[in-house]
């Protein structure tokens, strides 16, 4: 199991010289493009398995290393994917990073939205306690100065009011 610390921020798209998803599909996905998560606990060589869906079709794999994490992920959160990059290796070989986006509802219109997870540092004031932490953790972090407090953020623009969300957690 990948460790808390270690949490993906990005994985491979394994199989799809297997799955070989049309040409006429394969040109509309884009940087940017969404997909679907979906687990497969019946896939007989990885019980964690997530599918990548592109607009209904199957396209391969979260790479196997990921995919215990990814599959509790997309059951915990409801999680999609965006693809952050597309290529084709000199092989011929076509290739796809995606990145997990996590389901929020957003604090300024009450919609269903899809947000980036990170870690992120934060310099705590000399004078906060462990009980105000909350207090400070949406202070930027400065160049050359000593993180005191790693935080979890989930981040992103909406779908529905086009606004920008940022939660800690």
């Amino acid at each position: 199991m990948v460790e808390f610390w270690d949490e993906p921020a990005f994985f491979r798209v394994k199989g799809i010289t297997f799955t070989k998803p049309p040409l006429s599909i394969w040109n509309k996905i884009k940087p940017g493009s969404r997909v679907l998560l979906e687990r497969e606990p019946t896939n007989m060589h990885d019980r964690h398995a997530v599918r990548v869906v592109f607009d209904g079709l199957f396209i391969g794999y979260c790479q196997k290393e990921l995919s215990e994490y990814i599959s509790a992920e997309v059951l915990k959160h409801g999680c999609i994917g965006v693809v952050a990059h597309k290529h084709s290796t000199p092989d011929d070989r076509p290739s796809l990073i995606v990145i997990p986006l996590y389901e929020h509802l957003c604090p300024f219109c009450g919609n269903k939205t899809y947000l980036k997870k990170e870690m992120r540092m934060v310099d705590l004031p000399d004078d906060a306690s462990d009980g105000q932490c909350s207090d400070y953790i949406a202070c930027e972090m400065s160049p050359g100065l000593n993180p005191d407090w790693y935080g979890l953020i989930f981040h992103g623009v909406c779908d529905s009011c086009g606004k920008f969300v940022e939660e800690w957690v």
